[in-house]
């Protein structure tokens, strides 16, 4: 049994930042929220018209997929990143790509202003 991802918004793990995996999850991603945008024009032009009879919402939601690369286990660049390290920062987000072993695709949620475009 596989222990349980702490995010919601992890989808997969990748070996390499080339692979056809996270292209693919962009191109959905982008699908999305071109539904969404258009959702979000419908809304504004019926409103404008007064069809809508609700509030327009001051915010809306798109999504933008997020690829953290990972060091693994013995990487040979693990010691640029322990305290007193170059490379030493408090979170593990800021590995440079060159020195991970995989990379970690999330698909996060973004809360933009309602323009209606």
């Amino acid at each position: 049994m596989t222990q349980p991802r702490t995010s919601e918004a992890y989808r997969f793990t990748v070996d390499s930042i080339n692979n056809p995996q996270i292209e693919h999850e962009r191109q959905r991603v982008k699908r999305i929220n071109r539904l969404m945008r258009l959702y979000d024009m419908n809304t504004k032009i019926a409103s404008d018209m007064g069809v809508f009879s609700g509030k327009t919402p001051e915010r809306t939601i798109r999504f933008v997929v997020r690829v953290r690369p990972r060091l693994g286990k013995h990487n040979i660049h693990a010691h640029l990143y322990r305290v007193g390290g170059p490379l030493h920062r408090p979170t593990s987000q800021d590995i440079r790509p060159e020195h991970a072993t995989r990379f970690d695709v999330y698909v996060n949620e973004v809360k933009k202003a309602f323009t209606g475009k």
